[in-house]
């Protein structure tokens, strides 16, 4: 390897200049840390939705309260429908809004 790449003054058609000895263009490295990046996000995500559903479950198995609106057991301002057996996507805000012609 010429002296040009490994000082990083390389011209154009020359080799990528070597970065940290790995051999690697900066740009590579960009790309490389932006797909760990989104790996890492994508974990986080699937890690906080199993955890919720989770502890969602856990509550389901303790509940055997009749069908209808409950206060949502992981967010106070939430309103959650429960059919009976389990809990389901359907929530509302549990904080009443003023009546019309209020205030």
């Amino acid at each position: 390897m010429d002296r040009a790449c490994r000082t990083g003054n390389a011209r154009d058609g020359d080799a990528p200049m070597i970065v940290a000895g790995v051999g690697l263009d900066p740009l590579a490295i960009l790309m490389l840390l932006g797909g760990a990046v989104v790996v890492v996000a994508t974990i986080a995500t699937v890690l906080t939705l199993y955890l919720r559903n989770r502890r969602l479950s856990a509550i389901d198995e303790t509940d055997s309260s009749a069908a209808g609106w409950y206060q949502d057991p992981l967010d106070a301002n939430v309103q959650r429908y429960w059919d009976g057996a389990a809990w389901t996507e359907h929530e509302h805000s549990a904080i009443p809004s003023a009546p019309a012609g209020s205030s």
